[in-house]
């Protein structure tokens, strides 16, 4: 990577200036600008060029840029909480400031745009907030981010200049501003202890919200201004952890060997649970106790029995690596997609019931599925740490090209003549149970080389 320019927004504030010196020691020159209404002098890092301006005025900040290969558009009054009694100086700042910024930047012919948008983006949808959803704005803050993405996709497709929007977390750590009482909420409780004061917690305390270390988040933010896979994007920053919820998901983790962060455990529960806990803490698992009403809303269900594991995330298979499991075993390939599976506890049940067959992996969409939740996990009885699951864009086209290598297509009906013990299932076999709406599943029914539809076994 040769060294380039990078113009910072805001580069006395504390992801800039974090960014600014960061780039500084990969050997790249660093120039920002910054009104210093939210940040300080000192965050500006020896060897960056430093333009005391307001993002508002166009014509310095087109001077400054000059140069410039990458421009990161930190600067903004990220005041979320406040927007709502302040929308005309936030709007102003959010996105006057982000036009004005990026016209800058097109003037000066740079190759490409950075944007830090905020998780505010996503408002209420459900958590956790994935890069896919539409944007649900609920307050001016958040509104007028999501507006200022529209303007640099705009503007960005007619002057041919690469972009990426960047969502990060809530990011904590040296240097942020800590006697703002509005924003950065990490701070503000620190702020409070400092003087001895009891930190306030509005609602009732079930309530979550992600956190990342600055050193955390810098690695993928500094990528982003020269990685060719994110151009175009819209890309969540933070940690990214699973939680697997009762007894024997917990336990079938451990066999698995997920790399574990923490044990949560219910005191009340603790010693019935005292095997995993020694577990645990031969394995130097930090061990820490969670009241049950908490961790029923940390798990997102009821059904946890007192325990939950904070593993890292999950890693997803392909469909070659499940050909190959076959392959390996010496049995022909017997994969299940599903599809449309609208229900957790369900597709929890379909999996354990899938691994008790000796499925080798699992297809399903990365859209209009149930999602993988700690419920679904612990419906599976923990079969889900044993089985290969792939997610696929396209899931008609990952069929058509196992089909097309020799894997017969059987998708389940409920109106189907046959049932399953009279269709001639012989060969190596995907199956596709019917969806959670009536009949066979959408995929299904869109590929020409499904043709065999038994009715699957039922009792009632």
């Amino acid at each position: 990577m040769s060294a380039s320019t990078v113009f910072v927004t805001g580069v006395a504030g504390f992801l800039g200036g974090h960014l600014a010196e960061r780039f500084l020691q990969q050997g790249h020159r660093v120039a920002g600008c910054d009104n210093l209404l939210g940040g300080y002098r000192d965050n500006v890092p020896e060897g960056a060029e430093f333009h005391q301006t307001d993002c508002l005025d166009l014509e310095r900040l087109t001077a400054a840029m000059k140069g410039a290969d990458t421009v990161y558009h930190c600067a903004a009054t990220a005041y979320e909480g406040l927007s709502v009694f302040s929308p005309f100086i936030v709007t102003q700042n959010i996105v006057d400031a982000s036009v004005a910024t990026f016209t800058a930047a097109i003037r000066n012919r740079v190759r490409r745009i950075v944007f830090c948008s905020s998780m505010a983006r996503y408002g209420t949808n459900e958590v956790p907030f994935r890069e896919e959803m539409p944007p649900r704005p609920q307050d001016p803050y958040g509104i007028g981010k999501v507006a200022a993405e529209t303007y640099l996709r705009n503007l960005c497709g007619v002057h041919g200049v690469e972009w990426v929007i960047c969502v990060p977390h809530n990011i904590y750590g040296p240097r942020q501003k800590y006697d703002d009482p509005f924003r950065n909420v990490a701070a503000i409780m620190i702020n409070l202890m400092l003087q001895g004061r009891q930190p306030i917690i509005y609602g009732n305390g079930t309530q979550r919200r992600c956190f990342s270390f600055i050193e955390d988040d810098l690695p993928v933010l500094t990528r982003l201004a020269f990685a060719e896979d994110v151009v175009g994007e819209v890309i969540n920053i933070g940690p990214d952890e699973e939680f697997v919820a009762g007894v024997r998901p917990v336990e079938e983790a451990f066999v698995a060997r997920r790399h574990a962060v923490r044990l949560l455990v219910a005191p009340g529960r603790r010693s019935a649970l005292e095997r995993l806990v020694l577990h645990a803490t031969t394995l130097r698992i930090p061990i820490v106790e969670v009241e049950g009403g908490s961790l029923t809303s940390l798990a997102g269900f009821d059904g946890h029995q007192g325990i939950a594991l904070v593993v890292e995330p999950r890693r997803f298979a392909t469909p070659d690596e499940v050909l190959a499991r076959a392959i390996e075993r010496g049995e022909p390939p017997f994969i299940l997609v599903l599809d449309s599976l609208e229900d957790p506890q369900n597709l929890g049940t379909v999996l354990r019931s899938a691994e008790a067959a000796g499925v080798h992996g699992v297809l399903f969409p990365t859209e209009r599925q149930a999602p993988l939740s700690p419920a679904a996990v612990k419906a599976s009885a923990g079969a889900t740490e044993h089985l290969l699951l792939c997610p696929v864009d396209d899931l008609a086209g990952a069929m058509t090209d196992l089909h097309v290598r020799g894997v017969r297509v059987v998708g389940s009906d409920s109106e189907a003549p046959l049932t399953a013990r009279q269709a001639d299932l012989r060969g190596p076999p995907h199956k596709m149970p019917p969806s959670a709406r009536r009949g066979r599943a959408p995929a299904c029914s869109r590929l020409s080389a499904c043709r065999r539809t038994p009715r699957p076994p039922s009792a009632g």
